[in-house]
């Protein structure tokens, strides 16, 4: 997935991606990885073994892909952040771990410019999404998050309405869907 983020990327595409919980932990186990003291190796602490590479080492193009990641992006419209902001402070921007993090949060769009919101980070169902983002104009936010990982499986597992990958395109405020095929 990040070859082809970082491919679209290269190609002019205009792509959004955001550091979020995850791109945290993977800085954070790097860092914990060289320290002196550890016993672990890499492979122990970071579960997509997909990003190794031999010696249990992740490429440096990666690591400085996912460092360089911001925390959220103003575009005209919209405020693009992984989890969402804080509303109860006076700059909601200033803190880092609610756009990482926040599972709750009233939004007041008169903080940010009055633009609408997109987030992720708290799985809701399809439907909720598809109405948020049809009402998008009066909630001030969209939650893109259907819980990929939440699909149902032949076990019987998972959670009805979750798991797909939803993305949305801006300029047509177009739903796209893709299930979870892993």
């Amino acid at each position: 997935m990040l070859d082809l983020i970082i491919n679209l990327i290269a190609e002019d595409f205009q792509v959004f991606p955001l550091k979020g919980n995850h791109e945290h932990f993977l800085l954070r186990d790097l860092e914990y990885n060289a320290l002196p003291s550890n016993t672990h190796r890499l492979g122990d602490l970071i579960s997509s073994k997909d990003l190794l590479a031999t010696y249990n080492r992740i490429d440096e193009k990666y690591i400085k892909f996912i460092e360089g990641l911001p925390m959220y992006y103003e575009l005209e419209d919209f405020i693009l952040v992984h989890a969402g902001l804080d509303f109860t402070l006076e700059n909601p921007f200033s803190d880092v771990d609610s756009m990482m993090y926040i599972r709750r949060f009233t939004v007041d769009q008169s903080k940010i410019g009055g633009k609408i919101l997109i987030h992720g980070h708290t799985p809701v169902t399809r439907d909720v999404i598809e109405h948020s983002v049809a009402n998008c104009f009066e909630a001030g936010e969209i939650n893109l998050d259907n819980g990929c990982v939440l699909k149902i499986r032949s076990s019987g597992r998972g959670l009805p309405g979750y798991g797909q990958l939803c993305a949305l395109e801006l300029n047509s405020m177009h739903l796209h869907w893709q299930e979870n095929i892993d």
